[in-house]
């Protein structure tokens, strides 16, 4: 938020995990946008309660501790939002859990229609099912270009290719096409997380 007012463009800071003081701090900024007064910045303050992929909290890689998730997990969005419409009468904690059980309910069966389970995996692991992927021909829709900024580009399928074929993760094959073009044209850099034996993290 500090970022905006050096560009001319004001700034809001508000708590992300208070519902009130986000409806609060979002109808100034609509305000603001809707009379005409250019672009805004909204840092919001949140937290992350798991690992940036998987199941498991930060604490278990040891980058937070238990306690400081503890004292998150009490200022949940909607721990705090259920916690004052019961005190004010508005809805009571059973209609509350209601409404829990309804849209986890739902949330399930999105994920049952969506996905399907892997076969020879352990229960629970799942997959895409095969009917929710787009065509490969949706991957041009969309486009407006004539790609005629490509006419030079040289291409080749997986059956004209003469080249030795290997199966590799995706993060090898991202890294090492970058690692090519670095070694050809000293002008490419790559800045960025983790980009040092995948253990830079936010500072290294």
């Amino acid at each position: 938020s500090a970022r905006g007012p050096g560009f001319g463009i004001p700034s809001w800071k508000v708590d992300g995990m208070d519902p009130l003081s986000v409806r609060l701090a979002m109808d100034e900024v609509l305000a603001h946008l809707r009379g005409g007064n250019g672009p805004a910045v909204i840092e919001a303050d949140v937290y992350r309660y798991f690992h940036q992929n998987g199941p498991f909290p930060g604490s278990a890689f040891g980058y937070r501790t238990k306690e400081e998730e503890r004292e998150w997990r009490a200022r949940d969005p909607i721990e705090t939002v259920s916690g004052h419409l019961t005190r004010r009468g508005i809805l009571t904690f059973e209609a509350i859990e209601a409404c829990r059980a309804r849209a986890q309910a739902l949330m399930a069966e999105i994920g049952d229609e969506l996905l399907e389970q892997i076969p020879g995996e352990r229960p629970g692991r799942r997959r895409i099912r095969e009917r929710e992927w787009p065509a490969p021909d949706f991957a041009d829709v969309g486009v407006r270009s004539d790609l005629s900024e490509f006419a030079t580009t040289r291409f080749a399928e997986r059956d004209t290719f003469t080249g030795e074929l290997a199966e590799q993760k995706f993060i090898d094959a991202v890294s090492g096409v970058m690692a090519r073009r670095m070694a050809a044209d000293d002008r490419i850099i790559v800045l960025g997380e983790d980009v040092h034996r995948l253990n830079g993290g936010t500072n290294g």
